[in-house]
């Protein structure tokens, strides 16, 4: 079986799969297209500056075909596999479905597809409701939205499968000798989801260090920073020993209440795999990784005090601390190593494949 996987990120041209390989970064953003292979799948992926000029690639890229139509020009190219794996190039599945092609079968990696259908009353909505309905298979991420999906799509209940978004344990592990831990917090996000403000007022005036590990657009607005914030871009090795000093890990998230966005999954996963306490705002999507009091705490979204409190009394615990960060660690090795995860994607993709097999 051969299976294709469409990123919606820029990967030719790049070195990331060489520090992979030196063992300098890990393969969570590839969502398990290395470790299938074990399985006698083939993965491989496309993007168009592999046919086109960089320089025509990144102005379709910016100005004319966003991460849902990017990869539509190679649609052809398609038909050479006998399955699909993305979790954004619903343009390209759009059209397939339209033209009524049974290959390749199309499976998505689903972040956010309730969200982004919402009530469904708006052209666009129900132009994707339709389109995620002519797939062969979702894999969610987290209970609540595989339990979402299967009310939606009745008619792919079966197809339809929650599996932990892998983490590397063996990238994102304490380390051994220990670094010691600072008087400091770490937040890591590049998505824009995430609540670097609620952060910013729950430390204003603590005795300790805020580092967030974002794009400098993300803290923008929020300068000038107070003065025990900053802000920078770290590499994924830069990251390790940035987890490893933290006495804490703080993600606040911008979620509404009833959406099961699964944003903030890979950083939190990678803290709690480096055996930190975690502080996160609770959502539907994290409650399938974290138990409250257990692997980590759980806050209200947007509320400072609540976080402020939280990080107070974890900061006055070492004891707390230490407990959270090795029950954390524990969860993620017995659940949601990257090896479990693809294991299970293996799974799923040679399941799906053989239903109503065509040839």
């Amino acid at each position: 079986m051969k299976v294709l996987y469409l990123f919606n990120k820029v990967r030719t041209g790049t070195d990331e799969i060489e520090k992979i390989q030196k063992g300098q970064s890990n393969d969570n953003q590839f969502l398990g297209m290395f470790r299938v292979r074990t399985y006698g799948i083939e993965t491989n992926f496309i993007e168009i500056e592999q046919y086109i000029p960089k320089k025509l690639a990144t102005w379709l890229r910016v100005h004319l075909l966003n991460i849902w139509w990017i990869h539509l020009p190679l649609l052809p190219l398609m038909r050479r596999y006998d399955l699909v794996f993305s979790s954004t190039a619903y343009g390209s599945l759009l059209v397939k479905s339209l033209l009524g092609w049974k290959r390749p079968k199309w499976i998505m990696i689903d972040f956010n597809i309730s969200g982004t259908i919402g009530n469904a009353t708006q052209f666009r909505q129900k132009v994707f409701k339709w389109a995620v309905s002519k797939c062969d298979g979702i894999v969610a991420i987290s209970k609540a939205e595989e339990t979402t999906l299967k009310k939606l799509f009745p008619h792919l209940k079966d197809r339809i499968v929650f599996l932990y978004e892998g983490v590397d344990t063996n990238f994102y592990k304490p380390l051994d000798p220990p670094l010691p831990e600072e008087d400091m917090i770490l937040s890591v996000g590049l998505d824009p989801s995430r609540d670097f403000e609620t952060l910013i007022k729950a430390a204003e005036g603590l005795d300790v260090q805020v580092v967030l590990a974002t794009k400098p657009e993300h803290v923008q607005k929020f300068q000038p920073l107070p003065p025990n914030v900053t802000s920078r871009l770290f590499s994924r090795q830069e990251m390790v020993e940035q987890y490893a000093k933290a006495k804490i890990v703080v993600n606040g998230l911008n979620m509404k209440a009833d959406n099961n966005d699964a944003m903030g999954t890979f950083s939190v996963g990678g803290a709690m795999s480096m055996g930190k306490a975690v502080i996160v705002t609770k959502t539907r999507s994290m409650e399938s990784y974290i138990e409250d009091g257990v692997t980590g705490v759980f806050v209200p979204v947007r509320n400072p005090s609540a976080m402020r409190t939280a990080i107070q009394d974890l900061l006055a615990d070492d004891t707390k601390r230490a407990a959270l960060g090795i029950n954390a660690r524990a969860f993620m090795m017995e659940h949601v190593d990257a090896e479990i995860f693809a294991k299970g994607l293996a799974t799923f993709f040679k399941t799906v494949y053989e239903t109503n097999r065509v040839s």
